[in-house]
């Protein structure tokens, strides 16, 4: 017998297909048949993190930034529907293949430095730049995700003390 579809609001969830320590994304459908990613905080997570998190990457439509189709609230859990990627992230690159031919290294470093240029001037800092950020789609083309430590300069709530550690510290 097979398994009923899972739904979240008008999204049919796919799977699992990573969890972090902030939250869990799955793949998923929405109303209009397009394969989306959900980003959903864990339950003690701070849900106005999730929500800055959204505002900061919705101002942001570039080629080498991972897109924000929307926000949801289901249960008092705010979720994000971003575009999904396919190819992977550059940390499960190189674990599989090691360093990177120099070419490719620099092209993804020009093509990431143009998404962070575009960011910076809309006035968002990513803070957590790091190859498990890097995502890939099918085509190949690099885009970084995961704004959740992100900061919006024009914001005037502050969601970490000055001096607080955050994002990755070995990046």
């Amino acid at each position: 017998m097979q398994d009923e579809p899972t739904f979240l609001g008008e999204y049919e969830l796919l799977e699992v297909a990573g969890r972090g320590g902030m939250g869990t994304v799955h793949r998923a459908v929405d109303p209009a048949g397009r394969v989306v990613a959900i980003k959903r905080p864990s339950p003690g997570a701070d849900a106005r993190r999730a929500l800055a998190e959204a505002r900061a990457a919705a101002k942001l439509r570039h080629p080498a930034i991972v897109a924000v189709h929307g926000v949801g609230e289901e249960a008092g859990r705010p979720f994000l529907v971003l575009e999904w990627l396919s190819g992977g992230t550059l940390e499960q690159r190189l674990e599989r293949g090691g360093p990177l031919p120099l070419e490719e290294a620099r092209d993804l470093g020009v093509a990431l430095s143009r998404g962070l240029a575009h960011a910076h001037s809309h006035g968002i800092l990513h803070r957590d730049v790091k190859p498990a950020n890097v995502l890939f789609g099918e085509e190949g083309r690099p885009r970084l995700g995961d704004f959740g430590v992100a900061r919006d300069l024009g914001e005037q709530t502050r969601l970490t003390r000055s001096g607080a550690m955050l994002g990755s510290p070995e990046y």
